[in-house]
């Protein structure tokens, strides 16, 4: 198959962990897995060297100060889109802030295949290192960060806080007061959107795999300058991303849509508004310049031979081929760009709140105010 040792055992441990004499298994294979990772941290310790370590230390900080922030952030994020205690979150986020095995496991991979240069490998080991020793450190003082944090907080940051929990609490309560059909449109709009995201995965894998050889077959079979077919290539995988992209981005403004009018229904029970904002400005995006953007930043990252200049080139030519068959399509009187690629009706059956957010004062005015007990059939009602 090809697969490394370490993801064979790995695939090995999922295939036996749902066995009824797991636990048997376990227990026999204890001391010898005792063993091996006793070899395993012996050999990373003896490739490292003290004198790197040393030279290194800015950049080992570094690490550790980027990896800690990042493992922080998303565990206190996941905590408060849970809506879940921010006080408990964020002790949960600093008990989890220490690199594990599987950073040994990656960096030596890296090092043995030369991705990483031998300070750059002793670097990400030393910051693990560094993980470990503050983990002890910084649990036994989250009490006292987590109070500190809070007393001393600038009174702007609470506020934006403050703005932030709020909005999601509107969104929260719209969606619990929102009609079924509502929620129906928000879970496909959803599943269409993480549909869509596979889609351009196993295109850009397709592209990545077959680029040099389709490249190649071309120039031998029908001549011509072997960077032109690179670039006809690469035009071509501009294209063939244009409707799974612009398909994701027309579910996002649906959701969106949908988002902005629960928002707006509880802004409306409660007296005030913040139905506008990002849900808003994403709602009114244009949907053919955000495709063409997204897929030139996909094509930009996934790794091909030709350089900057030609992939803006490629962006060129992609742009004025696009801009021609809008034209056309105008000019013939059928739908313009994008829905010549995404067509409304196909991207979720979404109900008549989607089409027009309740953003005009006006529009609220007009209506009858919701009851927040009886949430869901007064809003029906209302339709």
């Amino acid at each position: 198959v090809g697969l490394s040792m370490a993801i064979g055992a790995f695939l090995m441990g999922m295939m036996i962990s749902p066995c009824k004499s797991c636990e048997g298994i376990n227990h026999s294979i204890e001391p010898m897995k005792d063993l091996f990772m006793a070899m395993f941290f012996i050999s990373v310790g003896m490739e490292i060297h003290v004198g790197v370590i040393l030279d290194n230390i800015p950049l080992i900080l570094i690490i550790y100060l980027i990896f800690a922030v990042l493992k922080w952030s998303t565990v206190s994020l996941g905590y408060w889109i849970c809506d879940a205690d921010s006080r408990i979150g964020f002790m949960s986020a600093i008990s989890l802030i220490a690199m594990g095995e599987f950073a040994f496991i990656i960096a030596k991979e890296a090092f043995d295949y030369g991705v990483f240069t031998d300070s750059m490998y002793t670097s990400v080991i030393g910051a693990a290192l560094v993980s470990m020793v503050m983990l002890p450190l910084l649990t036994g003082s989250a009490n006292k960060i987590w109070a500190a944090g809070t007393n001393h907080m600038p009174a702007p940051v609470k506020k934006f806080g403050s703005i932030l929990t709020n909005t999601r609490n509107d969104i929260f309560d719209g969606f619990e007061s929102s009609s079924k059909m509502t929620k129906k449109a928000f879970n496909k709009g959803m599943g269409h959107a993480y549909f869509n995201i596979v889609v351009i995965a196993v295109i850009e894998v397709a592209f990545y795999w077959l680029f040099d050889m389709a490249a190649a077959w071309l120039c031998d079979v029908f001549g011509g300058e072997l960077l032109w077919w690179e670039i006809g290539l690469v035009v071509l995988n501009l294209f063939v991303l244009l409707p799974p992209t612009a398909r994701f981005i027309a579910n996002a403004k649906i959701v969106s849509g949908l988002i902005l009018n629960s928002c707006s229904q509880i802004s409306r029970i409660r007296g005030h508004d913040r139905s506008s904002g990002f849900f808003n400005s994403l709602y009114r995006l244009n949907t053919f310049v955000v495709t063409l953007a997204i897929d030139f930043l996909i094509v930009l990252i996934v790794p091909n031979p030709l350089g900057l200049v030609e992939h803006l080139i490629c962006l060129a030519v992609t742009a004025l081929l696009m801009f021609i068959a809008y034209k056309k399509a105008r000019r013939d009187g059928k739908a313009p760009l994008p829905e010549l690629f995404c067509p409304v009706e196909d991207v979720v059956e979404a109900d008549d709140s989607v089409s027009c957010p309740l953003t005009d004062a006006e529009d609220v005015e007009e209506q009858a105010p919701v009851s927040v007990d009886e949430p869901e059939e007064a809003i029906e009602k209302e339709e």
